[in-house]
């Protein structure tokens, strides 16, 4: 995992800084992972204050959100908070001044509901009057958990966390009965399970698939780990609620082992590193799970780090752009990631395709740059709690 963090690390901040100068992209998806990525691999923290001044300096928008000028008159239903949070991350770890600026912080509570505690990723451009897009929920509230617990919110870290728990009760007999997990609700946090034609993709994963959202269930456990770890760890612990988390966490880890193992070659299994991660060292620090738990976790992590990443990793270090799909019928589909004597049918440039979003490489050397490290956090906790 060094070799592999060290290697990806060179050829991200070559692509961030190329001679010396931050790059000169006109959307935040460019900064927001590959900024996580640097700074979880290690990268100097002049790098990162680099980068993050950058964003300070071109990209705050008058109403708070993150994104270049060109960027809000391209998007007129709003800029997305995803990429954002990332940068928050990293701002919120650095002590960066991102993470203190009131009009950023104002924005990013208004993009959390405040009965539910989801976190939505689309509310407009008018801080006035927020129109929230409840689509895709589960993965902005999980993201926003780190972001807030980072900036000094815990309490919109917690309700964010009550709400990704009923998600996944909502989900329990879905799960163990028909092997299914739905991960969109309404604006009411309501479980959709009537899923429009051709819109599996979007709407459900299920353990008999090997091409799916993964990262939906993985960025949840890993919002459920942080969690607990956070209640644990107050001078008085909330231990019925970190208790109810870390249930919620492992009854998706109980799902994720009925899973095919040939997702694990798919790029959307990435983020069950970073909720294996995550719950190994949460569970190991507290003394939270059993041995077959551990085990299980230990697999699923071990999994994603081999056949996710490495299997994946180019030889410069880099990994591959990544055609997303939109829906059920897409070609892109038919793309495998995993490089067999350095190559894969998946393209390396964008095609155009109607059916697809495309994902650069900076934007998924950052990602699982990231993941590689929370990875190897949970494990070396591991490996440490046996030499004992």
């Amino acid at each position: 995992m060094d070799r592999s963090l060290r290697d990806g690390r060179h050829w991200l901040q070559q692509q961030m800084l190329p001679g010396g100068r931050v790059r000169g992209d006109r959307d935040v998806n460019s900064f927001g992972k590959p900024i996580w990525g640097l700074w979880s691999a290690g990268a100097p923290r002049a790098v990162i204050k680099r980068l993050l001044d950058h964003l300070a300096a071109k990209a705050v928008q008058p109403n708070g959100d993150l994104g270049f000028a060109a960027e809000v008159k391209t998007h007129p239903a709003g800029l997305g908070l995803y990429r954002s949070l990332y940068c928050l991350i990293v701002a919120a770890a650095t002590d960066h001044p991102l993470a203190r600026n009131r009009r950023i912080r104002q924005r990013l509570q208004q993009y959390q509901d405040a009965r539910t505690g989801a976190v939505y990723g689309l509310i407009g451009h008018d801080p006035a009057a927020p129109q929230p897009n409840p689509f895709h929920a589960a993965l902005l509230t999980s993201t926003s958990v780190h972001a807030f617990l980072g900036l000094g919110m815990p309490d919109r870290a917690v309700r964010s966390g009550e709400w990704l728990a009923r998600l996944v009760r909502l989900n329990r007999t879905h799960m163990r009965r028909d092997g299914l997990f739905y991960f969109q609700m309404d604006l009411k946090a309501r479980l959709i399970t009537a899923v429009p034609p051709n819109r599996n993709w979007t709407h459900v994963l299920s353990n008999a698939k090997p091409k799916q959202q993964f990262f939906q269930t993985g960025a949840i456990m890993a919002a459920l780990a942080r969690l607990a770890d956070s209640l644990l760890s107050r001078r008085r612990p909330d231990r019925a609620r970190a208790r109810k988390f870390l249930e919620a966490a492992f009854e998706l880890l109980r799902f994720e082992q009925t899973m095919l193992a040939e997702g694990y070659e798919w790029p959307q299994k990435c983020k069950i590193a970073w909720g294996g991660g995550d719950l190994l060292t949460t569970a190991l620090r507290h003394r939270r799970a059993s041995p077959e738990q551990l085990l299980a976790l230990y697999r699923a992590t071990r999994a994603t780090v081999v056949s996710t990443f490495f299997d994946s990793q180019r030889p410069d270090g880099s990994w591959g752009g990544d055609s997303i799909p939109l829906q059920d019928n897409a070609p892109e589909f038919d793309y495998d990631y995993k490089l067999l004597r350095g190559q894969s049918n998946a393209p390396l440039r964008p095609t155009g395709s109607k059916t697809c979003a495309w994902a650069q490489p900076i934007e998924i050397t950052g990602e699982f740059l990231g993941e590689i490290a929370v990875a190897r956090r949970g494990i070396s906790f591991l490996i440490k709690s046996l030499e004992k």
